[in-house]
């Protein structure tokens, strides 16, 4: 990171993503801590501190400090202006500059968020639970960002945020190839719950494959969660027209004797097929969760597919 960046450049894209600043005597930015922000007192005092000539940051509050690189990746923030040096074929957005953060007041004041996305219904589906934002370039959509698994920004990809009917794809993805790691707002646990994209992750609790097949590289990474003790479940909710694929899925992992598998059943729904899991109601997914079915061994999969090849689709 080019530790002379220019002041005011750093100062208004950490205000989007921190809220309001406030500059020090000596040449620091000062906002609201990040990290103490949510305790019960609150913190209503601007003690986070920022650094541009050194590229440290610190909260004189509850002592949280690191440095300036350490801080924009944590934020999804690349400061260089492009998401990375390789992969330039990116549908989203190609300077960090442009995204809008939507989770703080700063973007109701802004006089371009006129042109952007529904807040209430972003807010209605739980995007700005997780780290998200918003484009002038991309109006209309969510973006979020997507990482690798050294954690470093890879991507971003978009989700509509429009209500009824509209013209416009319901997903904008890269063009590049997509990341090994899975897409997980919430991180990890013991349960795995693979679905296909970020909004299906962010409603499920979920971790999105970005698409309906698995690569080699999240394979090989999920593998490493199940050996090194952090996933011994995995339940797989593609969406409703996928079932073949997440059958697929399932085989993957079928001879692991340290995992529990799960499958969605979608045919418990009507119209199954035009579904995913979010696109319908809470007590459906309820219904959905709670009925999976439980894969014991390979020829119990074999059945079920010969099952769902019956099926009319």
């Amino acid at each position: 990171m080019d530790t002379k960046i220019n002041k005011y450049k750093l100062k208004e894209i950490l205000s989007f993503k921190l809220g309001k600043c406030i500059d020090g005597n000596t040449g620091e930015l000062y906002f609201k801590c990040p990290f103490c922000v949510g305790e019960k007192t609150g913190n209503k005092r601007y003690v986070f501190g920022v650094n541009v000539n050194k590229s440290v940051y610190g909260c004189v509050r509850c002592n949280e400090s690191g440095n300036l690189k350490g801080l924009c990746r944590d934020l999804g923030i690349n400061l260089n202006g492009s998401i990375s040096t390789k992969n330039n074929g990116i549908d989203i957005v190609n300077c960090q500059d442009e995204i809008i953060d939507i989770k703080y007041e700063s973007f109701k004041d802004n006089p371009k968020a006129k042109y952007m996305i529904e807040y209430q219904y972003a807010e209605e589906r739980n995007f700005l639970d997780v780290e998200c934002g918003t484009s002038v370039e991309h109006p209309y959509y969510v973006i979020f960002p997507i990482f690798n698994n050294e954690g470093d920004l890879v991507y971003y990809q978009g989700r509509i945020a429009l209500k009824g009917d509209y013209k416009k794809k319901k997903n904008v993805n890269p063009r590049h190839k997509k990341p090994s790691i899975l897409y997980t707002p919430y991180g990890y646990s013991n349960e795995l719950i693979l679905v296909e994209g970020v909004a299906d992750a962010i409603t499920v609790k979920g971790h999105g494959i970005l698409g309906s097949e698995l690569t080699k590289g999240q394979i090989k990474f999920i593998h490493r969660l199940i050996n090194d003790g952090v996933v011994n479940k995995i339940t797989v909710w593609l969406d409703g027209d996928a079932i073949h694929k997440a059958i697929k899925i399932i085989r993957e992992f079928i001879l692991i004797n340290s995992v529990s598998l799960f499958l969605i059943d979608w045919t418990l729904l009507t119209n199954f097929s035009e579904c995913d899991p979010d696109n319908i109601n809470s007590e459906e997914r309820k219904i959905l969760y709670d009925k999976k079915i439980y894969i014991k061994n390979i020829n119990e999969l074999v059945t079920l597919q010969e099952v769902y090849d019956g099926l009319s689709w």
